[in-house]
């Protein structure tokens, strides 16, 4: 158990330090970032890292989230026509 938090915490660190170098590096090539896009941004880490986290410690203390309730559940369907051998299993079975 608490491997997974070391590791975990080493992923977080790498995490954040990847966010900051890629930043560091735009501004150093010119293009800058509006404050409010960076608070944005750093925002949007935090949540991601509060949720590597409660994904984290919620097995260990006993708690378990539904099946798929943090997975996408999006469903592409289209149509597509039957091909010949498709028509012949159809009137077949």
């Amino acid at each position: 158990m608490i491997e997974a938090v070391i590791m975990g915490c080493i992923y977080l660190v790498l995490f954040a330090i990847a966010v900051y170098i890629v930043l560091w590096v735009l501004g150093e090539l010119g293009i800058t970032i509006p404050p409010q896009i960076m608070k944005l941004l750093w925002v949007i880490v935090i949540l991601v890292v509060l949720l590597f986290i409660v994904r984290m410690f919620l097995p260990s203390i006993g708690v378990r989230l539904p099946h798929g309730m943090l997975k996408s559940t999006v469903v592409i369907q289209h149509a597509v026509a039957p091909t010949g051998a498709e028509l012949i299993m159809k009137n077949v079975s």
